[in-house]
C-alpha cells in the first residue's frame, strides 16, 4: 500500500513537520501510548505503525479504535507501571535548563492548569518521554520556502525559561533513573543529557543562535554533533514512502 502524505505542490505544515520528525524517534518501540489531547503525536505514532506493518502497539487515550485497553487510563497506567510501555507523548507548559517540565500550575493560564492527572504515573515508569510542542507561543508566525523553515514571527510566549514555576516532571530523576528524553518542536530537537538539556537538531533555515538559543531563557547546551533535519522533510514533493500491508 503507497501513501502520498503530501501533495507535490504544496509545502508541508507546521503540523507535518512535527509528526514526520516524532515518527522517525519511534524506530524500534514495541508500545507507544499518547495522551487524549495530543492530536500531532497521536498522528505520528499512527504512521509509524503503518510503516512497521502493525509491528508497533499504539495506545490513544480516549479513541474505541485505536486502543485496546478497556477501562480507559486505569489498565495504562497499570501497564506503564510494569516497564510495558516503551514511550509516551507528552506537552509542556515550561521547560527549564534542568529538563524539568510544568504542566500543572501556570499562574497566567490557572483555568488550564488545575493538578497533574495521570501525568506522574507515566512519566515515573516509561522508558522513553518525548514532550511535543512549539518552541515559542502566542502568536508564531512561520513558513516554510525553498526547503527552509523560516521563523518571520516569534511568539510572545517562551516555553524554555529559566526556571518552572511547578515541578510536575523532575529532570533530575529522570536521569538518575537513566530515561530518554526528548522535546520535539517545530524547529528543533533537544534531548535531556546528563550536562542538561541539548539541543541535538535543528530544521534547515533555522539560525541556531537567533532562532533557538536566544528564543530560550535558561542556557541550553549545544551538541558538538549537532544535526540538521532531514531536508525531504521541507520540500513540497512527495515522500514516495511505502507502507507495508498488515500480515
Amino acid at each position: 500500500m503507497s501513501a502520498a502524505l503530501i501533495s507535490e505542490t504544496s509545502a508541508p505544515t507546521r503540523q507535518e513537520l512535527l509528526i514526520f520528525t516524532i515518527a522517525g524517534l519511534l524506530t524500534g518501540c514495541r508500545h507507544v501510548a499518547v495522551g487524549a489531547a495530543s492530536p500531532i503525536p497521536g498522528a505520528a505514532a499512527l504512521l509509524e505503525r503503518a510503516r512497521s506493518g502493525g509491528a508497533l502497539r499504539v495506545s490513544l487515550l480516549g479513541s474505541t479504535r485505536n486502543n485496546f485497553f478497556t477501562d480507559g487510563g486505569v489498565e495504562l497506567f497499570d501497564c506503564a507501571a510494569q516497564g510495558r510501555v516503551d514511550a509516551f507523548f507528552l506537552g509542556g507548559g515550561q521547560i527549564d535548563g534542568e529538563g524539568n517540565v510544568n504542566v500543572s500550575r501556570l499562574s497566567s493560564r490557572p483555568h488550564v492548569t488545575a493538578g497533574v492527572g495521570g501525568f506522574i504515573d507515566i512519566t515515573a515508569h516509561a522508558r522513553s518521554i518525548v514532550f511535543c510542542g512549539y518552541f515559542t507561543a502566542g502568536g508564531l508566525d512561520q513558513e516554510i520556502e525553498a526547503g527552509q523553515l523560516r521563523i518571520r514571527k516569534d511568539g510572545k510566549s517562551r516555553k524554555f525559561v529559566e526556571q518552572v514555576e511547578h515541578v510536575t516532571f523532575s529532570g533530575k530523576r529522570a536521569r538518575e533513573q537513566k530515561q530518554e528524553v526528548l522535546f520535539v518542536t517545530e524547529r528543533a530537537v533537544l534531548k535531556l543529557e546528563p550536562e542538561g538539556l541539548t539541543v541535538i537538531e535543528i530544521a534547515p533555515g533555522i539560525d541556531l543562535e537567533r532562532d533557538v538559543l536566544k528564543q530560550a531563557d535558561t542556557a541550553l547546551r549545544v551538541s558538538p554533533n549537532l544535526k540538521v533535519m532531514e531536508a525531504k522533510l521541507f520540500e513540497p514533493k512527495r515522500f514516495g514512502l511505502q507502507l507495508k500491508g498488515r500480515t
